[in-house]
């Protein structure tokens, strides 16, 4: 009996709240629709518990069953308004910024390759919830749960580059320039600007090589450029993908959660064609069909 109060000590005193913990996190992602999508989208969940001075007090990975219930119960906190910070899907992204910086001071997450001064190929597919959480008295007299819900946004768009009709013998290089390679706390892409150089796969029964990856979701897409090169680094195509976007307004919203950006870039009779794929066209108006 000494032992156990020993190692809770906070149990003994008059006020028993430290021995109570009511305080839980449901976690939700409807995307675009109304339909709950999480456990469809998010299988990692990464949370920063933030108190009132800004300052971290709390990290760590929720484990799997949380994640598949979509609720968790959070640590022991003293009384007092926290900020908490989810994060989904980081198997191959790093938080950096903590714990030396406050929130709001540039605590940046960006795929390991960047972090490692190396060649991006892409990112996660990321998620983001930022909530406000107030931690009460116990009330022994009114002892109920209080959940309050994570609402997670998507931190990413989905790209898909498809080159047909490839010219020359040698297999080209397919670059995105312009990116920003971190987001922050707010859900904010962030950074200076660097180039993704996509793994790409070639079929050779069409002559395509294609490319599926993730980037960040930033706003500043004039400043995004896809380009195809040859083995001598001699530039074959290129793409602004503002102007891209511009052009496929009706067929491509990137106000959305959800967002696929898929461009082809086919090579025909001296020609350089970019258009979006015709699959994709045909899955967005299966009427069309």
């Amino acid at each position: 009996m000494l032992m156990l109060v020993a190692f809770l000590p906070s149990c003994v005193r008059e006020d028993l709240s430290d021995c109570h913990n009511i305080n839980y996190l449901l976690l939700s992602y409807v995307g675009d629709g109304e339909d709950e999508i999480f456990n469809n989208m998010i299988d990692k969940v990464d949370i920063y518990i933030f108190n009132s001075d800004n300052q971290v007090v709390k990290s760590y990975t929720l484990p799997d069953a949380d994640v598949r219930a979509r609720k968790t119960q959070l640590p022991q906190l003293d009384e007092g308004n926290y900020r908490i910070v989810c994060l989904g899907n980081t198997y191959h992204t790093d938080v950096n910024g903590l714990p030396t910086r406050v929130f709001g001071d540039d605590i940046l997450f960006s795929d390991k390759d960047y972090t490692a001064g190396r060649t991006v190929k892409g990112n996660d597919p990321l998620y983001f919830s930022l909530l406000d959480y107030e931690i009460e008295p116990y009330d022994a007299e009114n002892p109920n749960d209080k959940v309050r819900t994570a609402v997670f946004k998507c931190s990413h768009y989905d790209v898909i580059i498809q080159v047909v009709g490839i010219p020359g013998e040698n297999l080209p290089v397919i670059g995105m320039s312009g990116l920003l390679p971190s987001t922050d706390f707010t859900n904010k892409a962030r950074g200076e600007e660097v180039t993704y150089i996509p793994e790409t796969q070639y079929s050779a029964t069409n002559a395509t090589m294609s490319s599926s990856f993730n980037i960040m979701r930033h706003t500043a897409h004039d400043r995004v450029n896809v380009s195809v090169t040859d083995t001598d680094g001699a530039t074959l195509a290129t793409v602004n993908l503002a102007e891209f976007l511009a052009a496929n307004a009706d067929k491509i919203d990137v106000t959305k959660q959800e967002v696929l950006i898929p461009i082809e870039i086919r090579f025909f009779s001296g020609q350089v064609i970019v258009q979006v794929p015709s699959w994709f066209v045909e899955e967005i108006r299966p009427d069309s069909i």
